[in-house]
C-alpha cells in the first residue's frame, strides 16, 4: 500500500510539473516604436515613431523636424510579425492590414513628448501580445493582441480597470488618481504595477494578468502592496 501511495504521489507530481511546463510562456516586452496625437493648441495630427512604413497625409502644421499626419496607415515589422495601425486624429485601429480585423486604441494625450510607447510581447503559444502606454498628466494602458486564429482582440484597458477596481479614480479624473506603469513579464503572466499620481516614486500595487489556456484569455489578479 505504501509503495502504491508513493507511485500515486509521484504520478500526481509529474502531472502538475507537466502542466506548469506546458503553460504558455511570454518573453519580456520589446519596444517597437511610439505613437501619439496631442491636443495642445500649437500641435496637430498624429505623430509616428520607429515605423517600418508610414503612408500618411501630412498635417498643416507638420515640419521637417516634427512630422505629423492627419490620417494614414503605419506598420511596424514585416510579414507575420507585422503590426498595422490605421490612424485618424485621436483614435487608431491596431491589428491587421484589413481594417475590419483591428481593435480601437485612444492615442490622444496632452503632449507629443513622451509619446505612447508600443511594446511587443512574444509567446511560445502562437499568440502575439502588444501594449501601448501613455503618461503625461493622464495615464492610459492598453494590452491587445492577435489570437491563434488570427483575430485581433483587446485584453486590457486601464480605464475599465480603474472603473472596476477604483470607482473610476485614475489620473484622467483625479489629481490623486492612479497611474499605470509599463508592463513586464513573469512566465505566463503580464505584470502591471501602479502608483498614485502625486507620489510617482512608490508603487502601491500591481495587476497580474495570467494566461488561461482553456479560456484563451487573461485572468486578473490585483495585489495591493
Amino acid at each position: 500500500m505504501a509503495f502504491s501511495r508513493v507511485l500515486g504521489i509521484l504520478a500526481a507530481s509529474m502531472i502538475a510539473l507537466s502542466t506548469v511546463t506546458n503553460a504558455m510562456q511570454f518573453s519580456q516586452p520589446e519596444k517597437l516604436g511610439a505613437i501619439t496625437s496631442a491636443f495642445q493648441i500649437h500641435l496637430e495630427g498624429v505623430f509616428i515613431h520607429g515605423a517600418t512604413s508610414n503612408d500618411g497625409i501630412l498635417s498643416a502644421r507638420s515640419s521637417e523636424s516634427t512630422k505629423s499626419y492627419t490620417k494614414g496607415i503605419a506598420r511596424w515589422n514585416d510579414g507575420d510579425d507585422a503590426l498595422y495601425c490605421h490612424y485618424d486624429s485621436a483614435v487608431a485601429l491596431f491589428g491587421s492590414k484589413d481594417v475590419s480585423n483591428t481593435v480601437p486604441v485612444n492615442i490622444e494625450t496632452y503632449t507629443v513628448n513622451p509619446p505612447g510607447e508600443i511594446f511587443r510581447i512574444n509567446s511560445d503559444g502562437g499568440i502575439a501580445v502588444y501594449s501601448i502606454r501613455f503618461y503625461h498628466r493622464t495615464s492610459h494602458l492598453t494590452i491587445f493582441g492577435r489570437q491563434v486564429d488570427g483575430k485581433w482582440v483587446k485584453y486590457v484597458d486601464s480605464i475599465e480597470l480603474s472603473k472596476k477596481y477604483f470607482g473610476g479614480r485614475d489620473s484622467y479624473t483625479d489629481i490623486e488618481g492612479l497611474v499605470y506603469q509599463n508592463v513586464s513579464v513573469d512566465g505566463d503572466t503580464i505584470v502591471v504595477p501602479y502608483f498614485i499620481r502625486t507620489n510617482p516614486d512608490k508603487n502601491v500595487g500591481e495587476f497580474r494578468f495570467k494566461w488561461d489556456d482553456a479560456a484563451q484569455w487573461f485572468s486578473i489578479e490585483q495585489i495591493v502592496y
